[in-house]
């Protein structure tokens, strides 16, 4: 049990790397389907509420890594995961409305990365009244298992 949550953030880090692959390849299309026409009420709303919670999901994954131990990351990554992670995803999805300059169909826009950023931080602001209560409850559940292994 110990080898794998000594190398647990190797998942982190695949989860964190995928989903930025995901979101890659969903920029590369000309077109992501969704409910509705083109241009209507109700599929600007689902794109909008799509953009929040992918890059809300990146920042999460980010924020796992800075808190999962990876050896080779700087020690002010780990003192402050929020910041971090705020930091990575808001500049990947810089990077992925720029990517979307350059694919035949798509835009680039201002709009969406201020959504992209909205998302964000309404994924840390929940991680931040969360975090707390989790740590208290892994801590409850861990410590009896602690006694097992001696």
């Amino acid at each position: 049990m110990r080898g794998i949550l000594r190398y647990r953030y190797v998942g982190d880090w695949a989860l964190f790397v995928g989903w930025m692959g995901l979101i890659f390849w969903l920029s590369s299309q000309p077109e992501v389907p969704g409910p509705g026409e083109k241009d209507s009420l109700i599929r600007d709303l689902f794109n909008y509420g799509a953009h929040a919670a992918i890059f809300g999901l990146l920042a999460f994954w980010g924020w796992r890594l800075a808190l999962g131990g990876t050896p080779w990351l700087p020690e002010w990554v780990k003192r402050s995961p929020y910041l971090t992670s705020g930091l990575w995803a808001a500049l990947y999805a810089a990077s992925d409305e720029w990517h979307q300059h350059f694919v035949p169909g798509r835009t680039c826009s201002a709009w969406d990365w201020a959504v992209d950023l909205v998302g964000i931080g309404l994924a840390l602001a929940l991680l931040g009244l969360w975090a707390p209560r989790y740590e208290g409850v892994r801590r409850f559940l861990v410590r009896p298992l602690e006694g097992l292994r001696r």
